[in-house]
């Protein structure tokens, strides 16, 4: 059930209050997401129970849990078979099966694959690529003016 709560949705829908709150739990979505070998072992089950729309698998924290070094995930095959065996899985269950990527290149591989969600990116490394860009602008520019 949706929370009343802040009337911050509404606006994000175009809604008023009352519209919003009439309908929102018509319109929750219940996502789940894999991120252990015993989630990608129990998938099935997970995906059969009532209510729940999505499985999401969070490549890093999978291989993690699988004892990998959470960034090589896409190069791990066992890590790849899990995240493959949890897609398949969703679409038996007539659920929508989604994927964390952090480029547009890797979401869009995913959505090839057949994943229904993917994300580009994160805001963690949004703010860290534009602050690194930012700082380097800065040191450049307080370089130069040292000189001048």
């Amino acid at each position: 059930m949706r929370g009343a709560g802040a009337m911050f949705a509404p606006a994000a829908f175009n809604q008023s209050g009352r519209e919003y709150l009439t309908h929102a739990n018509e319109n929750v979505m219940i996502i789940v997401q894999i991120e252990s070998r015993t989630a990608v072992e129990n998938c099935a089950a997970i995906a059969a129970v009532p209510g729940i729309d999505m499985l999401f698998v969070g490549p890093n924290d999978l291989a993690s849990s699988m004892g990998y070094f959470a960034l090589d995930h896409a190069n791990i095959p066992e890590v790849q078979e899990a995240t493959t065996h949890v897609l398949r899985v969703a679409k038996d269950a007539g659920k929508y099966a989604g994927h964390f990527a952090l480029s547009a290149d890797v979401a869009a591989a995913k959505y090839h694959q057949g994943f229904d969600f993917v994300n580009s990116g994160a805001d963690i490394v949004a703010l860290t690529s534009w602050m690194t860009a930012e700082m380097t602008k800065l040191r450049q520019l307080t370089d130069a003016s040292a000189v001048n």
